[in-house]
């Protein structure tokens, strides 16, 4: 199964590599796909994992809100095995936001030159504004971008490790495998 920047050592555990997307730790329950989504529902409406959207087929459920400027959901996957439920995390930012925010990095770099030119007119004496402001926003415009994401995927990051616990405790499960890759708690709880 492909878990994005996971790696197995020749001892055969798995190993973390740095990056993104994060490796959520798995829960392994002993229930069926229905009853997992009948008991998030039920979180859900109880507030206990807020956000939750149920899904039909692989997928499980989406629980909303992880990371802010750009929202991430939390999406997890049911795989049957001997011993249960593999209930698999993944992270996905959703695009809108990002697209928004690029947008108005761009639109908004012109008009800032009128303003400029308003604070500073171009009767003083000066340089043209355009010449030293254009550069100013066009080169800082990728900094801040990539700020923006660093700290998004950070908190997304932490609020998923928060929200994959509150399904663990809600479905009664047993964590497979943390993020080292040692295996951990019960299998096949209840």
């Amino acid at each position: 199964m492909d878990r994005g920047n996971e790696s197995v050592d020749p001892a055969g555990r798995t190993r973390r590599a740095p990056g993104w997307p994060p490796v959520l730790p798995d829960v392994i329950v002993g229930l069926d796909g229905a009853e997992i989504r009948r008991r998030m529902e039920v979180a859900s409406r109880r507030g206990r994992v807020p956000g939750v959207h149920l899904r039909e087929g692989e997928t499980l459920f989406e629980v909303d809100g992880c990371g802010t400027p750009f929202e991430h959901h939390l999406v997890a996957r049911g795989v049957e095995g001997a011993s249960g439920t593999r209930v698999v995390f993944t992270l996905r930012r959703r695009m809108r936001v990002p697209l928004i925010f690029a947008a108005l990095i761009v639109v908004s770099i012109w008009p800032g030159v009128y303003f400029m030119d308003q604070l500073i007119p171009g009767e003083w004496g000066w340089i043209p504004t355009w010449t030293w402001y254009m550069p100013l926003m066009v080169v800082s415009a990728p900094w801040m971008w990539v700020s923006s994401v660093r700290k998004s995927r950070a908190i997304a990051t932490e609020d998923a490790a928060s929200l994959v616990e509150r399904v663990r405790v809600e479905l009664g499960g047993g964590s497979g495998v943390d993020s080292g890759g040692a295996p951990r708690g019960p299998v096949g709880g209840a």
